[in-house]
């Protein structure tokens, strides 16, 4: 069961790398690619962005911190899946 998970958070995070390289090229904002990278990495990225709006600092920011945040969380729960 660990396994799985690991498995599944290792490929998000492939996934969020991917997106993060995507949003440099325009030109393929309208491909499948990125359509499956986007449809299957916002239901993380969502949420994450929503609470760094609610930091008055951040409002302000025109960059998107929340690929970096989901990456840092998951990095901490393989970590921790890593121990057990």
């Amino acid at each position: 069961m660990t396994y799985i998970v690991y498995s599944i958070l290792r490929l998000l995070e492939l996934l969020l790398f991917v997106r993060a390289i995507l949003s440099w090229f325009p030109n393929f904002s309208q491909g499948p690619i990125f359509s499956f990278v986007y449809f299957t990495t916002e239901p993380v990225l969502a949420p994450i962005r929503k609470l760094l709006m609610r930091i008055q600092t951040l409002r302000s920011m025109p960059l998107d911190f929340s690929i970096i945040v989901a990456y840092l969380i998951i990095e901490i729960l393989l970590e921790v899946l890593s121990v057990y």
